[in-house]
């Protein structure tokens, strides 16, 4: 007998795994433009997202974060994980994304960690990247 609900999820990953080989194809266009605040699904991806946090519940990427879960038994070292969507890191129980740090190449933890493995002094931050403090 056939599980249709898990025949329904294999589906969509598998459309997912197409999404990340697939380029720059034209048809990636509208998932692209429904997760743009995040910086894209080939970035997405990559982070540890929550799917309500981020009202993503109505796309494939819900079964993506939930195979990811499953299935990643090599966990990431803290100072290795992206900073961003990351369902850990909360500002007023949202995950955050600032596009202006992403783009200066402030993408994982260790980004914000000094050679001791603390966290860099705000002012020697700002420095470094020259990005705004949002707060």
């Amino acid at each position: 007998m056939i599980d249709f609900e898990i025949m329904e999820r294999a589906l969509k990953i598998a459309w997912i795994k197409r999404i990340i080989e697939g380029g720059d194809a034209s048809w990636k266009i509208i998932l692209n433009y429904a997760v743009r605040q995040f910086s894209g699904v080939d970035f997405l991806i990559n982070c540890d997202y929550d799917v309500k946090t981020l009202n993503l519940e109505q796309l494939p990427l819900c079964y993506w974060q939930e195979f990811k879960c499953l299935t990643d038994s090599n966990k990431i070292p803290v100072h290795d994980q992206i900073v961003w969507n990351n369902r850990n890191i909360r500002l007023d129980g949202k995950t955050i994304f600032i596009n202006e740090w992403y783009n200066k190449g402030i993408i994982h933890i260790q980004d914000l960690l000094n050679v001791d493995f603390k966290f860099l002094p705000l002012r020697r931050f700002i420095e470094k990247f020259r990005v705004k403090c949002p707060l």
